[in-house]
């Protein structure tokens, strides 16, 4: 529904943090809308291209609601992927 461009993007907190990378709650400032961005390290031997690409094509064409709503995905940095995803508060 809008356009999310990184420098829009203000980190609340670290949520957790992984072999591969790490995942923080984000809110997208000009929407006000609170996200999950999990940030992938592209060079990390644990990432596989093909587990990225599973994880992304499961996130973009499941219809389940089970599943979190996927915002988007966009590289940054040398070698970073995010993933901007629905934020779940337990």
């Amino acid at each position: 529904p809008f356009q999310i461009h990184y420098s829009d993007l203000r980190t609340v907190k670290r949520l957790g943090r992984g072999v591969s990378g790490y995942v923080n709650e984000v809110v997208h400032t000009p929407s006000g809308e609170k996200m999950a961005m999990k940030v992938v390290n592209l060079l990390s031997e644990a990432v596989s291209r093909e587990h990225i690409c599973r994880e992304l094509n499961t996130l973009r064409f499941a219809n389940c609601p089970s599943i979190l709503d996927f915002y988007g995905a966009s590289t940054f940095g040398d070698s970073k992927l995010m993933l901007l995803m629905e934020y779940m508060d337990l």
